[in-house]
């Protein structure tokens, strides 16, 4: 049952987003797997893997984004894992990074404002979620981005965001 809840969108709108299309699957309806804490321009991020039942992605939520849903709620956001959220604005970033294999670019999403759902689905019911860039059709939209630099990097990362 929890298969027809959300239909997968992270592979359509992450090639239409690398294609410059400004057409997105919505509604984008992800359920958070999980909290991790990554060091990105040397400073340690809040990280959150959400998955669309096919793909999963890393990504971001504004500050602004934690701080409304933190002082609607009175819960801190990581009390999201294993539930679902609709993500309403994002973008997506896309980072190559040499000490991964190839393609060899990290992808997040950036979410500026999202809706939580109550819908909890029990963490043994799994889907067998693939990293997007391990996708062909990603993996040759991802070679045509043309990257800069990281401000402050250093570390032989660099960047593809698209405004």
């Amino acid at each position: 049952m929890s298969h027809c809840i959300f239909k997968p969108w992270i592979k359509q709108n992450m090639l239409n987003y690398l294609n410059d299309i400004n057409e997105f699957v919505t509604p984008m309806r992800a359920q958070v797997l999980e909290f991790v804490t990554i060091r990105l321009e040397a400073k340690e991020k809040l990280c959150a893997k959400i998955h669309d039942r096919n793909f999963y992605v890393q990504c971001f939520f504004s500050e602004k984004c934690i701080q409304d849903f933190e002082s609607e709620t009175n819960w801190p956001i990581t009390s999201i894992k294993g539930c679902f959220i609709i993500v309403k604005e994002f973008s997506f970033q896309f980072i190559k990074d040499s000490s991964l294999k190839s393609p060899g670019y990290d992808c997040f999403l950036n979410i500026e404002k999202f809706t939580y759902t109550y819908n909890f689905i029990d963490e043994n019911v799994g889907y067998e979620v693939k990293d997007p860039s391990e996708d062909p059709e990603i993996k040759a939209a991802l070679t045509k981005l043309p990257f800069s630099s990281h401000p402050g990097g250093g570390d032989g990362a660099s960047t593809y965001l698209r405004g």
